[in-house]
């Protein structure tokens, strides 16, 4: 069997997750540069290194997956129904076709849950 539209469809969803993470790292070290006395300020008053960048953090999670959330129906649409037509045009059964298809949901949003998981653990 051939994996090449596993692959493509693999590697658009790691595309994604590299610009968010990026956008998030970015958006971090920005905020950190420009609102530097923010986080003094907060220190000064008695938070902890981890409670001062806490503001920090919340904006460069909300930078970065508030794009993808707004995207992902229709990435997910889409790629399923190519991941679907690719492995039925491959010579796969139609139920092998929709077996690779449900593990492939499964893992989005075992991926989404596990994102919304570390923001909550973050918020906290």
């Amino acid at each position: 069997m051939k994996v090449f539209y596993l692959l493509v469809v693999l590697s658009v969803l790691l595309w994604k997750a590299y610009y968010a993470w990026l956008r998030g790292v970015n958006t971090y070290v920005k905020d950190r540069r420009d609102h530097n006395s923010l986080f003094e300020y907060l220190l000064g008053n008695g938070a902890t290194e981890k409670e001062a960048l806490r503001p920090f953090l919340l904006h460069a999670l909300d930078r970065a997956f508030r794009p993808l959330l707004s995207q992902w129906r229709l990435l997910l649409i889409l790629l399923a129904f190519a991941l679907l037509m690719g492995l039925i045009f491959d010579t796969l059964t139609i139920m092998q076709a929709l077996t690779y298809l449900l593990i492939l949901l499964l893992l989005v949003a075992l991926a989404l849950l596990l994102g919304i998981y570390l923001f909550m653990c973050v918020k906290k």
